[in-house]
């Protein structure tokens, strides 16, 4: 087989790879997912991300959030439902120190603060 003959396969793969890195949460999120984030938000993340309590980086510091973003947005969902302890020794509660809160819902949160930190 020769390269030209291979070239659509190559593209191909090119294409779904680029798809394979691309998750629902790093497109714009629906208006109904920011309205669920805003209400998450509101009742229990703005108690730090308001202010800056604790280090916490304030919604909408484009400075302090694009360092976080980069990291992605998985790695984002896994430090606000886990938890995470970073390198200054600021520590990120688990759900934000409400457990009441699902997955879906701190996820949501995340959804509503990285858009509107970007």
């Amino acid at each position: 087989m020769n390269y030209q003959s291979r070239l659509p396969i190559l593209l191909l793969g090119a294409c779904l790879a680029l798809l394979a890195g691309t998750t629902i949460a790093e497109e714009q999120p629906s208006t109904e997912r920011l309205k669920e984030g805003w209400t998450v938000f509101n009742r229990t993340c703005t108690v730090c991300h308001w202010p800056g309590v604790g280090g916490a980086p304030r919604i909408g510091d484009k400075n302090a959030w694009q360092k976080r973003i980069d990291l992605g947005v998985t790695v984002l969902y896994r430090h606000a439902i886990n938890g995470f302890t970073g390198a200054s020794g600021k520590r990120m509660p688990a759900r934000g120190g409400n457990w009441n809160l699902t997955d879906d819902q701190v996820r949501a949160a995340v959804d509503y603060i990285v858009h509107n930190s970007r």
